[in-house]
């Protein structure tokens, strides 16, 4: 869901070509209009899923599997356009792609550091959770940092979500149920 509450991405699953990120508007108290396919090149007829609309309202993070990036599924994004569509997508880098696969981005509140879940990157198994900064004046990602136990575990940890203030933080965890299914996890952080 985006900062201001009124755009709710959605991943639909299915058929590979159907594979792709919907979109649906807020209309009001719990109302939201039906999913649409996001429209502007961001979906092909490959995997993409688990976007994030950063806190600029602009910039869509989201995780795809097309031909051109770094192997499995990598992180792009794409800009938002006067009309609403998304387009000049681009691939994040080596900095957070790698061989193996990259998933659910997020973008902190503050837009000070995007958040995602790596089986790079020094996983401890799986996937694990990492943040990364952007240097504007060196105009490129830093090192991708590992948030560590106990929220990474070598059980598959992701699509990680810290609130607004910062206060709690939740996500997506295979740790608890031993049967590789995913729970949600959530952590007071100590401010």
């Amino acid at each position: 869901i985006s900062y201001d509450n009124k755009l709710l991405f959605l991943y639909l699953s299915g058929e590979k070509e159907s594979e792709d990120i919907y979109i649906s508007h807020h209309k009001g108290d719990t109302a939201w209009t039906a999913p649409k396919k996001l429209q502007g090149g961001v979906n092909t007829p490959h995997y993409e899923g688990h976007a994030f609309l950063a806190p600029d309202m602009k910039t869509l993070y989201f995780s795809s599997d097309k031909p051109g990036g770094f192997r499995g599924r990598d992180i792009y994004t794409a800009t938002m356009k006067e009309d609403s569509t998304f387009g000049d997508i681009e691939n994040c880098g080596p900095r957070i792609n790698t061989e193996f696969n990259e998933d659910s981005p997020f973008v902190y509140a503050d837009g000070s550091s995007l958040y995602f879940a790596s089986e790079a990157h020094g996983s401890m198994g799986g996937f694990d959770m990492f943040y990364i900064k952007y240097d504007s004046a060196a105009g490129d990602w830093q090192e991708a940092v590992n948030l560590g136990y106990p929220i990474n575990t070598t059980g598959d940890d992701r699509f990680y979500y810290v609130t607004k203030n910062g206060d709690w933080g939740y996500f997506s965890s295979a740790r608890a149920s031993g049967e590789n299914l995913h729970d949600i996890s959530n952590k007071a952080w100590d401010i």
